[in-house]
């Protein structure tokens, strides 16, 4: 299966987000056509919840969080963040994964 908001970059993976900050947890919500809907709890105050998805995505895919970087968005909804040090197969298979687990 092919997702359309992973991209391969030099070294890792793009990835194309739209946030969901105040969620009630931190989770792949749902893989849209073009973006990965990611809920996180903090509010979109101050870098909050740029802090917590950078968090977040260190966490589920495995990677130091010095290796995720956002890239543009970082005052909005939409997110492009890279991710160094994974390859796209593998990211694919964490968010389906996820996704599978959710409740």
């Amino acid at each position: 299966m092919s997702i359309l908001c992973l991209k391969p970059i030099a070294g890792g993976v793009k990835l194309s987000i739209q946030v969901v900050p105040r969620s009630s947890r931190n989770e792949i919500s749902e893989l849209l056509e073009e973006k990965c809907k990611i809920k996180i709890k903090a509010p979109p105050v101050e870098g909050e919840a740029n802090h917590e998805l950078i968090e977040f995505l260190a966490k589920i895919f495995g990677v130091s969080k010095k290796n995720i970087r956002i890239v543009s968005g970082a005052s909005s909804k939409g997110k492009s963040v890279e991710i160094s040090g994974i390859d796209v197969l593998r990211t694919e298979e964490i968010l389906l994964q996820s996704l599978k687990k959710k409740p």
